[in-house]
This record gives structure tokens, C-alpha cells and sequence, in this order.
């Protein structure tokens, strides 16, 4: 009788594995592809304690990444080169942990070595004491690896700043009593917050969704929100100086309401805080809310679902079928929705069901919808670093196309890529597109790609594209300008066409209205390059043109100068100006409306709440009855291990690009400094240059500073004071280049900076003198231009005066910094300098 089981037993486990196997060939196997969920998250977290401060959580890389353009993490090192390093979420063996510190060129191997570790059930921690001093006041790049038990290694990264007066833990104390008693909102959180904020009366305070310093208590303390905190992540210092700090903090919060019902947020608060020995003081601080859609909340009385609190209605929103088909992405989520079917589908999420999973919830990745067909087929994109699947912990850009028929994510290619999630968002907004033969089309890092799904091949169409002369279409069209052309591409068919212009005038692109293209044309007489680099183009006139080139509709007024023109659904809006003698007077924006469309459309508004004020809502056409609960379908996902390597194209105009970064995150890239420093000024933030150098800080430079050891060289004529100023730059440095042979230098100032300097070179020319004696707050003289065009080398200043040698008389001056700040304007504010 046992035996009879026994083979009873093995029968049926035969018969069923074979059911599997001629399962998987049916369904599965006939094209190679596995349909699964993806894969939870299983790479360790890293995390550093320095001191009593627990700081920045790290998530790993199976791959290599542009160690130039890390810049996510900074760690204080103030009484010691040691700290410990957490490793958390730890599901595979670890056999070492290494870490690497790099030069200040992220290149250079400072230092190496192997940490001792010690093993817990929750966390392990490894011990690193670094062997030798760092620079005060100079940032170096460390790299962390893991290697677990089957050999993979992990990289993870983060930077040192080693400074005796950073007074880090009391700005860290003060923004974790600031913190809580925000989150506490009752009457002594409230008075505290109000302390140190600088309430705006302008400020309308009605939603959580972005709050900064000059909003009012009310709303900084959550208003009657009331939140509890599910879970809190480790600080991240963004930045350091000298009793100075900017950190970054988030937190899932939730909110439940009368009825029961919890609702989830993602909430970042940026703070930037300077130390002094009576008070602190709050320099900046922004608070950012994001919720997670809930599919059940449904407003039916007025036909719209709840997307809650979120910054700004500009959602990415495709439709169809009259908007009965809706694909929209909230807070790192893909969803569809389907009125006839009453289906909600969650397309694609890293986030999983547990909002608070530390790795699956990282941000540094965004989800762009290409395109979306009238069956609810999608193109879209998924690109940054992997949380989770099959991919995790690669940086790249996968392509997937959504079949909503089989609720399946194609995985139709992959393409690693070292630049950055921060670095790429800028670039792959310009363009992003899959063809029907699945041929991808994308810009990154200033050049241009073609990858052709079907096989290995790819093509590099065009290097060093400038991102300004770059416009493509949804609909598949693609437009670079050179200035004295344009060529528009028809990416489903190859076809090429050309725009050209006079030969006294210039052509540049404007953007699409889905297949008409948008181009503006100015006289070259009008293009004028300042002494920063960046050009203004004073268009006189705007064409709009359709995909055969066939004009539609320009715009031309007599004396009246388009700025800047843009794309805005079926609109574009112009910035204009009228010349008034050789200065240029704004005048009100302008328009161009066509192709209107009368049709109802999904819109998002906005809807008060007396707890959490403004809430956005997505509310159909009054033809589309959204009045119940929707059901809640999940996809699965089809890899196709479509890898696609590709040997990208050197960045060549890298090294004349500046970043960016405030509030925690890459604000923009730019080649004029001086709108850079512009742009970190209203964000309270910093400029780098390609290698991570600092080029200016907000509110490092001291009130007076002097940079010593600077030698006086005579020119021998008033032709020779740069090249005297040159000298003077490179000795301190140690160069010891001739000054016969500097004199012979040609070019701009800048280009024989350029030389010499290399990316160190900063062209400051256009920016106030408050803002570059920054240089000299930093170590280092900066080059002026007087009103008569000689140059000078300015080393020292306090409030009122500044101290220059001037190589013309080969004498160390002290000038009143007012009168010297006029000369310099007249001289066209023309200033250079270095990095470190």
C-alpha cells in the first residue's frame, strides 16, 4: 500500500512538472522571456556614524559611474579620520568591505585599505580610520565596496571634508529640535518654528506641498494635519563649511482621517544652517510633500479622483478614447485607468506596498510616458538608478512598452549608463523617443544615440550638441540647430530636412506643437556674445511651420525683439523687447494661439481641505462617470535581457559646463557662470565645475580675507598687464611658465586662462564684486579689468578697501573697494580666477 502512494506520488509530481515545463513553452518560452513580478530589493543599505551623528544613507552600484559627477553625500570629519560605516538590510553574506579615497580630481587613489567588520542580526558595522590627513577644507571622493559571499561587489559613494571649526553636531541638534517641533504642531512647536522663519505676507499659505522660510507657522507646523511619522531616514549633508550646514531630511509621514483612512506622504525638508557661539541661525529652509495615490479615492459627486497633496497640477497626462483611457504618473508610480473596464492599473512602481522600504523608495530614478495608443498600449521609460528587479543596482535607461491586453511590461531594452539620475534627467527631457521598428532614439551627455532593439547595433549620430539646440516631438521629430541651420528628422523614417536662413542672419529652434515645428530667426547683428561666454539672440521674427515645411503661421512686429520663446500645450508664449538707444527695454509677454482644441479634457484642480488645504484633484469630462471604486489590477514584467553597451562619446564642452546644486538636488547646468552664481543665489546653493570643485558657495565668503605669498611682476607695458596677471596666477601656483612666453600667448583672456588652467579656469566676468571675493575668502587672487583695459590682481579686501598689485606701475595698492567697484563696471566687470 506504501508503495502504491510512493509511486502514486511520483506520478502526479511528474505529470505536474511537465504541465509547468509545456506551460512555460506555450506562454513563455516561444520568445525567450520570463513573465514574473519584479524582484524585491536585496543590496545592502550603508549608512556612516561619525560621533554621535548617524548621516547618509548610500545605495550601492553593480556598475561603473562617472565618479566626476557623484555628488549626492558629504561626511564631516572634525575630531578624528575615523568613523564607522552601517550596513543595513543585509540579506547575503558579506566576505569584506573596502574603501577607496580619491584625489580631488576623482581619479587619483589617495588612500586604500580593508575596514574590520563586526556582524549583528539587524546591521553590520565596519570600522575605517583613514591613514593619511586630508586638506582642511578640501572635498575627496570615497568609494565603499562590498563583496558578498558569491563574489559580486557593490560600490557605494559618498564625500569627506575635514575642517576644525564646522561645529556639525550643534547645526545637526538644531535641525532635529526644529524638525520635531514642526512635526509636533502644538503652541511651543509652533513658537519655536517662529523663531526663526521670516513669514512673507504675500505668501497665499494654503498648501503643504511646498512650504519654505517665509511661510507662516500655520502651515511650516503642518497646519491640522496632525502627521505621524512611520519612519524617518538618516540626515543627508548635502554641504559643509565653516559653521555652516546644509542637510537634508525625509520622513514617511501619514494622516488619517475621520473615516478611518490612511493616507501616505513622502516629505524632504531641505535646511541650511549656520552655527555662531550666542545663537543659531535658519539661512534656508524648503519642505517638500508628496503623496502616494490611493486608487479607492474616489470623489464620484464631482466625477474625479483624489491625487491629494502634491506640488504643482503639471502632471505627465496621456489620454485616450476621448479620455476614457488615462496613463499619469504621481510620486514615482505609473498608473492607467480605464473607464469601460472600471480598472485602475499600477503600471510600474519600484515602491512596492511598504512605502517605508528604504530601498525600494529611493528617488534617485523618474518615469516618462512617451507615448500611449487607443487599445491603452504605452511606451515609457524608466531611467537612474535600478531599486529593485532584475536590474537592481545599475544607473541606466530601460525601455518598456506596456501591453494592457496581457497587463505585461516588455522590457524592450536596457542601456547602462555612468552619468548620474540627476544628470540625466536634464538631458533625456530633450529627447526620449521609440520608433515602431523599436530604434531609440536619446540625447545624453551632449551627444546624440540611436539604438536598434532588434540587434547589437547603435550609432552615435552627432557629438557635442549643446542642449539649448536641441527640440524633439512626441509625434517623432527631432530638430538640432547650428546656428546658421536646422535639420529636422523624421525618427519613424530617417527622413531628413533642412531650414536654412540668410547669410546676415542666425536660426534657432523653439520646440514642437506635435508635428508643426516652431523656429525663430534673428540678424546676426543682433547675437551678441558677452564677456561671460553666454550669448543673447534678439529673434526679430517667429515662424511655425508643418511637417512638410509648408509655413502656417509667423509672427513679426516692427521694432520688437523676441527674448525668449517657449511651447505651452497649443500656445507659444513670447518674452519681447524694444530697443531704446543701446539698451533694450522689456515689454509685456505675447502669444501665439492656434489649433485650438474646444473638446473637454481631463483637468487638474484644486480642492480646499481644513486639515490639509489644498488637495489636487483629477477630474474627467462630464461624459465620463468616475463615481465608484475602481478595481486594482497589477502588472507583471517580461525581461527580455535585451542589454544594450554602449561605448559612449567624451563630453568635450564638459569642461566649459558649471552645475548647479541647491536644496539637495542638481538645479540646472550651465556655461556662463555668472547665471550659474545667479541661479545658486536664489537657491541658497553652490556652483561646481566638471570635477566637483567648488567655483562659489553662498555664504562662505568672510567679511575680510587675504591671500598671501602673491609676487609682484612689473609689465613692461599696459599691452602686458595680463600676461603679467598671468604670471603672478601661475607662480603662486607653482608654474613657473615664462613671462616672455605668456606674452606671446593669443586669444581671449579666458582662453589663455583655459591653457594653463584647465578646468580649473573660471571666467567670473559679468558677476558683482561681492561675489567674486569669494576667491579670495578662498585662498585665492582673482584678475580684474580696470576702466582704461589694463589688468590687475586683486589678493586682500575687508568692507571698505581692496589691496591689488597693478603690473603696470609693479606696485601692492590699497583702494577704496567702492571706487574700485565702479572702475570694474565701466571695465565691463571682466574678472577671472581659479579653482582649487
Amino acid at each position: 500500500m506504501d508503495n502504491k502512494k510512493l509511486l502514486s506520488g511520483i506520478i502526479f509530481g511528474l505529470v505536474f512538472l511537465l504541465s509547468v515545463v509545456f506551460f512555460n513553452y506555450i506562454f513563455v518560452g516561444r520568445n525567450s522571456r520570463a513573465v514574473a513580478e519584479t524582484s524585491e530589493a536585496s543590496l545592502p543599505i550603508l549608512s556612516i556614524q561619525v560621533g554621535e551623528n548617524h548621516i547618509n544613507n548610500m545605495h550601492g552600484y553593480t556598475g561603473s559611474m562617472d565618479k566626476n559627477l557623484l555628488r549626492d553625500s558629504i561626511v564631516p570629519l572634525e575630531t578624528s579620520y575615523r568613523f564607522d560605516v552601517i550596513i543595513s538590510e543585509v540579506t547575503e553574506g558579506i566576505s569584506s568591505v573596502s574603501y577607496t579615497i580619491y584625489e580631488t580630481d576623482n581619479e587619483t587613489v589617495r588612500e586604500s585599505g580593508i575596514a574590520s567588520f563586526q556582524r549583528s542580526d539587524k546591521t553590520t558595522k565596519a570600522a575605517v580610520t583613514l591613514k593619511k590627513k586630508l586638506q582642511r577644507g578640501k572635498v575627496y571622493l570615497m568609494e565603499l565596496t562590498i563583496e558578498n559571499e558569491k563574489g559580486v561587489e557593490v560600490h557605494y559613494y559618498t564625500r569627506l571634508k575635514y575642517g576644525t571649526e564646522l561645529h556639525f553636531t550643534e547645526c545637526m541638534d538644531f535641525i532635529q529640535k526644529f524638525h520635531e517641533a514642526a512635526l509636533a504642531g502644538d503652541t511651543e512647536g509652533e513658537q519655536y518654528v517662529t523663531q526663526f522663519i521670516e513669514p512673507n505676507a504675500s505668501y497665499q499659505n494654503n498648501n503643504l506641498s511646498k512650504v519654505d522660510i517665509q511661510s507662516n507657522s500655520d502651515v511650516i507646523c503642518y497646519a491640522g494635519m496632525k502627521p505621524v511619522v512611520e519612519k524617518s531616514y538618516p540626515p543627508m549633508v548635502k554641504e559643509i563649511t565653516e559653521d555652516l550646514s546644509s542637510v537634508e531630511m525625509r520622513s514617511i509621514l501619514s494622516y488619517e482621517n475621520s473615516k478611518g483612512e490612511k493616507r501616505y506622504f513622502m516629505v524632504t525638508e531641505y535646511y541650511k544652517v549656520r552655527y555662531s557661539v550666542s545663537r543659531m541661525y535658519l539661512l534656508g529652509y524648503e519642505r517638500t510633500q508628496e503623496e502616494y495615490f490611493q486608487y479607492d479615492a474616489v470623489d464620484g459627486g464631482k466625477n474625479r479622483f483624489l491625487i491629494g497633496t502634491t506640488g504643482g497640477s503639471d502632471k505627465d497626462l496621456h489620454t485616450q478614447n476621448d479620455c476614457e483611457m488615462a496613463a499619469f504618473v504621481q510620486q514615482d508610480q505609473l498608473w492607467f485607468y480605464d473607464f469601460q473596464q472600471d480598472e485602475m492599473v499600477q503600471v510600474f512602481s519600484f515602491i512596492g506596498e511598504d512605502y517605508r522600504d528604504v530601498r525600494n523608495n529611493y528617488d534617485q530614478n523618474q518615469i516618462d510616458i512617451l507615448n500611449m495608443d487607443k487599445n491603452g498600449d504605452m511606451i515609457f521609460v524608466v531611467y537612474g538608478y535600478m531599486n529593485r528587479g532584475v536590474h537592481e543596482g545599475e544607473n541606466g535607461i530601460c525601455v518598456y512598452r506596456f501591453d494592457y491586453k496581457e497587463r505585461v511590461n516588455e522590457e524592450v531594452m536596457f542601456i547602462p549608463t555612468e552619468v548620474p539620475y540627476e544628470n540625466m534627467k536634464e538631458a533625456l527631457s530633450k529627447l526620449a523617443y521609440l520608433n515602431k521598428e523599436d530604434v531609440f532614439y536619446f540625447y545624453l551627455d551632449g551627444s546624440i544615440y540611436k539604438v536598434d532593439a532588434s540587434d547589437k547595433d547603435y550609432e552615435v549620430l552627432q557629438t557635442n550638441v549643446e542642449a539649448d539646440t536641441i527640440v524633439s516631438s512626441e509625434k517623432g521629430y527631432l530638430a538640432v540647430s547650428d546656428g546658421d541651420s536646422i535639420t529636422i528628422t523624421n525618427m519613424e523614417n530617417e527622413k531628413q530636412q533642412t531650414i536654412t536662413c540668410g547669410d546676415k542672419e542666425q536660426i534657432c529652434g523653439i520646440g514642437f506643437i506635435e508635428t508643426d515645428f516652431i523656429y525663430g530667426i534673428a540678424n546676426k547683428s543682433d547675437v551678441q556674445k558677452k564677456s561671460d561666454g553666454s550669448m543673447t539672440i534678439l529673434m526679430k521674427e517667429i515662424k511655425i511651420v508643418d511637417k512638410d515645411l509648408k509655413e502656417i503661421k509667423n509672427y513679426k512686429k516692427s521694432g520688437v525683439y523676441i527674448l525668449s520663446a517657449s511651447t505651452e500645450g497649443n500656445v507659444v508664449k513670447m518674452t519681447r523687447a524694444t530697443r531704446q538707444g543701446g539698451k533694450y527695454k522689456k515689454l509685456v509677454d505675447d502669444y501665439i494661439h492656434y489649433k485650438e482644441d474646444k473638446s473637454e479634457k481631463i483637468i487638474f484642480e484644486y480642492s480646499y481641505d481644513s486639515n490639509l488645504y489644498n488637495q489636487l484633484y483629477m477630474t474627467f469630462p462630464t461624459y465620463v462617470y468616475v463615481t465608484d471604486e475602481p478595481k486594482l489590477t497589477n502588472t507583471q514584467e517580461k525581461v527580455s535581457g535585451n542589454y544594450k553597451t554602449i561605448d559612449f562619446a567624451s563630453n568635450e564642452s564638459r569642461q566649459k559646463e558649471c552645475y548647479v546644486y541647491a536644496k539637495g538636488t542638481l538645479q540646472g547646468t550651465y556655461t556662463s557662470v555668472k547665471e550659474a552664481i545667479d541661479a545658486a543665489k536664489n537657491g541658497a546653493g553652490v556652483v561646481v565645475n566638471s570635477k566637483q570643485n567648488y567655483i562659489w558657495e553662498k555664504g562662505v565668503a568672510k567679511e575680510y580675507a587675504k591671500v598671501p605669498n602673491v609676487s609682484i611682476v612689473k609689465a613692461k607695458n599696459k599691452e602686458e598687464s595680463f600676461a603679467a596677471c598671468m604670471k603672478m596666477l601661475l607662480k603662486l601656483n607653482a608654474d613657473n611658465t615664462s613671462y616672455e612666453t605668456l606674452v606671446k600667448e593669443e586669444g581671449e583672456p579666458m582662453d589663455i586662462l583655459s591653457k594653463y588652467f584647465k578646468e580649473r579656469a573660471v571666467n567670473l566676468s559679468g558677476c558683482s564684486l561681492e561675489d567674486v571675493v569669494y576667491y579670495i575668502s578662498e585662498g585665492r587672487p582673482f584678475i580684474a579689468k580696470r576702466a582704461n583695459g589694463t589688468y590687475i590682481v586683486v589678493m586682500s579686501y575687508n568692507s571698505t578697501k581692496l589691496r591689488y598689485i597693478d603690473p603696470v606701475k609693479g606696485e601692492s595698492i590699497q583702494g577704496e573697494r567702492k571706487a574700485l567697484e565702479k572702475e570694474f563696471k565701466k571695465g565691463g566687470n571682466e574678472f577671472y580666477s581659479y579653482t582649487e
